[in-house]
């Protein structure tokens, strides 16, 4: 979602705007910017069958596999995904690999898929991924350009165009040229 198209991880406080400046982001551009917010207890099967609602698939196969090759099939090159709340499925780390697979998926989804990528948490996600069992997963996504960005201050939803400019994301007005040549 950068303007290098190498993925932003957005880090701050509880109830700064974070989340408010995602949604209006991806209001902006509803059929190429999908937002989603994770759960407590999420799962990596639960991540798979959001993802797939969230791209509008409405015949979702019985196997995880199958589900996954779906949900790659749907997603296309240049849409860009925004994950709000990535300290909760962290949380789970300890209850087996579902936030290792999780953020395997996310991964191997901006890899293969060419989408830009946002992933936004509070400190405690930031500390899960630098030193919980999916460290080293994020140690090769910051090898490859990912940028953790910190905010310290309160955003206010007018401050959004800051937001998306310090967080490297494309400005609206560029994705928007950058969309009509889709074809």
């Amino acid at each position: 979602a950068r303007y290098d198209k190498q993925p932003v991880l957005i880090f701050g406080p509880s109830q700064m705007g974070k989340t408010e400046c995602l949604k209006h982001y991806q209001s902006l551009f509803p059929l190429s910017v999908k937002y989603y917010r994770f759960k407590g207890g999420m799962t990596h099967t639960a991540f798979i069958l959001d993802l797939l609602k969230l791209w509008n698939v409405s015949d979702i196969p019985h196997s995880n596999y199958a589900r996954v090759e779906k949900l790659y099939d749907r997603i296309n090159t240049g849409d860009t995904l925004l994950l709000d709340e990535m300290q909760l499925p962290l949380r789970l780390a300890r209850r087996g690999r579902d936030a290792e697979n999780i953020l395997e998926e996310v991964r191997t989804i901006f890899d293969e898929k060419k989408v830009g990528l946002a992933m936004c948490g509070t400190q405690v996600a930031y500390n899960a991924l630098t030193t919980g069992p999916a460290a080293l997963l994020f140690a090769q996504m910051l090898k490859r350009s990912a940028k953790p960005v910190f905010f310290t201050n309160q955003m206010r939803l007018d401050d959004a165009r800051k937001f998306w400019e310090a967080a490297g994301l494309d400005e609206p007005q560029t994705m928007e040229q950058k969309n009509q040549f889709k074809a």
